[in-house]
């Protein structure tokens, strides 16, 4: 285990035990916090308007607080005390106590420990409050009515190069982002631990957070599986054979126990020989439930084509990256190859199927046109299937490298 990741470990256990316990008491604005009951997922709470958007990733984190970032002058930066925190891991050329891109930030030189050369580490005049360009005994003055002003925002140099700065809320101090790492770095060690019950009490921003990725494509996007604690990366977190989404929207069942009401019986079967998932009592053969039953499954099923789908764009753009052109054939259940390069095993289309809507012994469909190298990849879905944040497709399709799809007639089709 990497240094960092032991790092990471002890400070997420750390924030466990000495969790922020109090959103309604405290202001939230400008924070990120760490879900320390789940995976250590970050949120940064607006300071705008105090809602929470969600940072799965250093490269998430950086775009979007620059995003939200105030421009300011040189002259008002210079009055916020500049933070150093220790457990950031970033080069050091000239081992001052100085990261190399805070140096470049700074104006000092990265390769000379000692800038004005007074005697003194260039880290340990910026920890002391002194300047780094000449041997003055006296230390900056700051201004603290406008660090307080700021704390919790992102300030980017206007009159520099658009340098961000995060004013920490808890030392109120700048820290500098120069990157994503910069960013995952800040989140990390800056973050304070929040219990999933208080973080529910802050609102999620409606743009920002809820327009994240469904990694898994169960229908339920990754912040709302974070959020009730089930796996993102895995359509049916307890096994059960219901996906997530089956569980929170139709039955009702818990998604992260396999056997709802602990009688001996996981909820699929349950529910697959008629009986009540969530306590005693028989459902009617034939009924509505039975409907609703093979409605999800084939919702689930459409769910599985459609991250195949997806699943087969990624690898065929990394073999056109590799070549220059698509493979002539794709054979489904077999591996990409290419010589001695093997991609990724194509899979196979879900049986069954409704067959009034795809034939029971349907496949999927690869075409490649040599002249105007493109592919086209043909499937069919049983029902209403989510593309997009706004886009729904069903019955047969047909994918491109563009990741479009083209509606095809099924009465076209036989």
């Amino acid at each position: 285990m990497s240094n960092l990741k032991k790092i990471l470990l002890f400070t997420i256990l750390f924030l466990f035990m000495f969790s922020w316990n109090s959103v309604e008491a405290a202001d939230v604005y400008g924070k990120i916090f760490l879900q320390v009951e789940s995976h250590g997922e970050a949120w940064y709470v607006n300071p705008e308007d105090g809602q929470r958007i969600y940072m799965k990733d250093g490269d998430t984190a950086y775009s979007v607080m620059r995003d939200l970032g105030l421009g300011i002058t040189d002259d008002d930066i210079s009055k916020i005390p500049i933070g150093i925190e220790e457990r950031f891991e970033e080069l050091d050329s000239d081992n001052d106590g100085l990261g190399d891109k805070l140096e470049e930030a700074l104006g000092s030189d990265p390769n000379n420990p000692d800038t004005d050369y007074d005697g003194y580490l260039d880290g340990q005049e910026v920890r002391n409050g002194y300047s780094l360009f000449d041997n003055s005994s006296i230390k900056l003055s700051y201004d603290d009515s406008l660090v307080n002003s700021l704390k919790g925002k992102i300030l980017l140099q206007v009159e520099s190069h658009g340098e961000a700065w995060y004013v920490n809320t808890e030392d109120s101090k700048r820290h500098y982002m120069t990157d994503g790492e910069a960013a995952y770095q800040i989140m990390r060690y800056l973050g304070i631990g929040i219990t999933n019950d208080d973080l529910s009490k802050i609102p999620i921003d409606s743009e920002e957070s809820l327009e994240v990725q469904d990694s898994d494509n169960d229908g339920l996007s990754d912040d709302y599986e974070i959020s009730i604690g089930t796996d993102p990366n895995h359509p049916d977190s307890d096994n059960d054979n219901l996906t997530d989404s089956e569980e929170v929207n139709v039955w009702e069942t818990n998604p992260l126990l396999a056997d709802s009401d602990n009688d001996g019986y996981i909820d699929s079967v349950e529910l697959g020989a008629g009986y009540n998932p969530l306590g005693e009592g028989f459902i009617e053969e034939g009924s509505n439930i039975y409907l609703l039953i093979e409605d999800a499954r084939a919702m689930a099923r459409d769910a599985r084509r459609l991250s195949d789908i997806k699943y087969m764009q990624m690898y065929l753009d990394e073999y056109f990256d590799d070549l220059g052109v698509y493979p002539e054939t794709l054979v489904f259940g077999e591996s990409l190859i290419y010589g001695d390069v093997v991609y990724a095993q194509m899979p196979e289309y879900p049986e069954p199927s409704a067959v009034d809507v795809c034939p029971a012994d349907y496949e999927y469909h690869y075409t490649y046109d040599d002249v105007l190298n493109i592919y086209e990849i043909e499937v069919c879905f049983e029902s209403t299937t989510k593309y997009s944040e706004d886009e729904y497709i069903s019955g047969y399709q047909i994918f491109t490298p563009d990741s479009h799809y083209v509606y095809m007639d099924i009465l076209n089709q036989f």
